[in-house]
């Protein structure tokens, strides 16, 4: 896209101070002087660039809320050390009118570079997959969504089978070749809207707003797809409670996963029937006494993104 095509938002008070910005042939500009206005216009417009002031703590605030990864170029004028943190081109005042097209395409390259570095952030290496900060991310966002439209969400855990003794067979790099074609299974069962991550060893997640008994069929869905790979798998599907922490969520569904996997390696390996745990929210009574064994490391990661939610 080159700049003619551009679309610059101009976070700026009062009289215009940044005339050579706006002289830019081709740009088109939209100016907004508050944070509620700009949160408001970042929706509509959908802006390429923003041109804030550095010395503005509110211009500064709307940046920052912001992902790195869906972030716009930022080109910031003034202020100091705080301010150029922010910002992918600084100046230290307004451009003049030979060097403001170059430093609106700066800023744009170097936002490129730093958005695919942050996707990168949130990729698992190995199998392509979302990692499990994309999930908790993902699943942080999906039930702030669905509490708002009294929608319902759903997390689907899923734990190979006997994946210690893959890499006891065959090696880590047999392990490997395992995770990635579980990847690609995966991968090619997410549907929209869905989403499928690796978060640790031979784990995975999948956030998708579902009732209970889509869920299970999501969960039945991964079962055929890592089946026609080879893979055996065990899972455990939980439907988000109205008032249920994101923490509570995944301990329930851990358990669930944790107790399957006890039922099916007391199950005779005749059977070749691998058991999937599955519940709907507000029944954990029913499961209050089946062991909780669960990775610590989730629940302090959901603590801090959802301040213990």
């Amino acid at each position: 896209m080159s700049l003619r095509a551009a679309k610059v938002m101009l976070l700026f008070e009062g009289v215009p101070d940044v005339p050579a910005l706006e002289a830019v042939s081709g740009l088109v500009a939209h100016r907004v002087s508050s944070a509620p206005e700009a949160a408001q216009a970042m929706a509509s417009f959908e802006p390429d660039l923003l041109v804030i002031r550095g010395d503005a703590a509110w211009q500064r605030h709307v940046v920052g809320r912001m992902s790195e990864d869906r972030r716009p170029a930022v080109l910031v004028v003034g202020g100091g050390h705080e301010a150029a943190t922010i910002a992918d081109e600084w100046l230290s005042g307004p451009p003049r009118a030979d060097e403001a097209e170059m430093r609106l395409e700066l800023a744009r390259h170097r936002a490129k570079e730093r958005r695919r570095l942050a996707r990168r952030a949130f990729v698992d290496s190995l199998t392509g997959l979302p990692n499990r900060r994309a999930v908790i991310r993902t699943l942080v966002r999906e039930a702030a969504r669905a509490r708002r439209s009294s929608s319902e969400l759903a997390l689907v855990l899923i734990d190979l089978d006997d994946f210690k003794q893959v890499n006891e067979t065959y090696g880590h790099a047999g392990g490997d070749r395992l995770l990635r074609k579980v990847g690609a299974a995966l991968r090619s069962l997410t549907r929209a809207g869905e989403l499928c991550g690796r978060i640790g060893g031979d784990e995975f997640a999948m956030v998708l707003s579902a009732s209970a008994r889509e869920a299970d069929a999501a969960v039945r869905r991964v079962r055929r797809a890592l089946k026609s790979v080879g893979v055996s798998a065990t899972a455990s599907a939980c439907v988000l409670g109205s008032n249920e922490r994101l923490r509570a969520l995944y301990r329930r569904g851990d358990g669930l996963l944790f107790a399957a996997k006890e039922r099916r390696r007391l199950l005779p390996r005749t059977t070749g029937e691998t058991p999937t745990a599955h519940i709907i929210a507000g029944a954990t009574h029913a499961h209050r006494n089946e062991p909780q064994v669960f990775s610590a490391e989730w629940p302090r990661m959901l603590d801090s993104h959802q301040g213990g939610a």
